[in-house]
């Protein structure tokens, strides 16, 4: 069980891991370590003051526990026999994560913080700030994906991982060339189930058991981040415009959602089918008017090319869960945007949120959804 390292360095890769003290990060330094790599833990500090929220090591990103988990880093560094240190990054996590996030949730947006975490934080500012020495060849995470290095002129390229239930390919998509380039990620070739097996091998019982973090969605408690004008009071209305309940905000609804809608006495479930902030309304339907034929994206980072193709045909991924889709693609001039258009329509396709292109296994490229197309409702 080997990892695929496609490069030489006198004395053995100088690799800097980054640890959230949860198991797959934990297992990701053990695995280097085996083969003869020399290295670091590093944690990062991303919340100011005295708050306890984090942003984790794997794509979790605001959560309780940063202080408890910069110690379970710790901890397994020092079972290691490694090095382990705690970087602030909360005046970076700051400017490029959270006020983005907070003006997306007030402009009716679904943002993906996770993401811009990778790109902006883990992948840049901590690497950056912690490398500045010269110290590190590479950096690695827990991520469960994969990477293969490129020789110049070739491009490095990244696959879903192994294990398609853990794959955090989607989470990935707006890394750059520089980032894949410096980058290992030891448990693409795994399974989750191998992982915690490898964790109860070592002795970290209670590490192989811990419970599975969650993201910013699905963990919820985040209301304290949001603008005021986020969090303004107004009218749920179904497709016929009439007002059937009300709500605390638009900020704490989605496209797709069903739950907390507070409407009951309905004779079928009705779902979040638009959010309009300037007037604070969440408008709700029956399922098939979240049904879309295609959607627009734009900051689009483009991975398998630097000059991708004007047409193409792809998978294409609308949500970090969702099935990739049969689509056709239609790249702008500039190659800065995209348009795309279903094979078979798709629910809820959100604005905000990443899309991620497909070959097979292979990431063509990943941008910002700015909207659905066709979204009529479709019997």
């Amino acid at each position: 069980m080997g990892i695929c390292i496609d490069r030489s360095y006198p004395g053995g890769l100088r690799v800097l891991v980054g640890m959230s003290g949860g198991v797959d990060s934990s297992v990701a330094a053990l695995l280097l370590r085996r083969q003869g790599c020399r290295v670091a833990g590093i944690t990062m500090k991303t919340w100011r003051g005295t708050s306890d929220r984090r942003c984790s090591g794997r794509p979790a990103c605001i959560g309780p526990g940063e202080g408890a988990d910069a110690e379970k880093a710790a901890t397994i560094c020092e079972k290691l026999g490694m090095p382990h240190s705690v970087v602030d990054l909360s005046a970076e996590f700051e400017e490029a994560v959270l006020s983005g996030f907070r003006s997306d949730y007030s402009s009716g947006l679904t943002p993906n913080p996770c993401v811009i975490c990778n790109r902006a934080i883990k992948f840049g500012s901590l690497w950056a700030k912690a490398s500045s020495a010269g110290e590190f060849d590479l950096f690695a995470t827990g991520h469960y994906a994969r990477i293969v290095h490129g020789e110049p002129p070739a491009r490095h390229r990244l696959l879903m991982g192994l294990d398609r239930m853990k794959d955090q390919s989607y989470f990935l998509g707006l890394l750059t060339q520089d980032q894949l380039g410096r980058t290992l990620l030891p448990l693409g070739g795994l399974t989750k189930a191998e992982v915690r097996g490898i964790a109860r091998e070592a002795g970290w019982i209670d590490l192989a058991d811990s419970r599975e973090s969650q993201d910013l969605a699905e963990g919820g408690g985040y209301a304290g981040l949001l603008r005021q004008d986020a969090q303004r009071p107004g009218p749920v209305v179904n497709p016929d415009g009439c007002v059937i309940g009300t709500h605390k905000g638009t900020a704490f609804f989605t496209i797709g959602q069903r739950k907390g809608l507070g409407i009951g006495g309905l004779k079928r479930p009705l779902f979040v089918t638009r959010l309009d902030p300037s007037s604070s309304t969440v408008f709700v339907g029956p399922r098939e008017l979240l049904l879309s034929t295609g959607l627009r994206a734009s900051e689009m980072n483009w991975v398998a090319w630097e000059d991708p193709p004007r047409e193409f045909e792809a998978r294409a991924r609308i949500r970090s869960r969702h099935e990739p889709a049969a689509a056709r693609v239609t790249v702008s001039n500039d190659g800065d945007s995209v348009e795309m258009m279903f094979d078979e329509p798709q629910s809820a396709v959100t604005p905000g949120q990443l899309v991620v292109l497909y070959d097979c296994e292979s990431v063509l490229g990943a941008g910002r959804i700015t909207g659905a197309a066709g979204q009529q409702g479709l019997p």
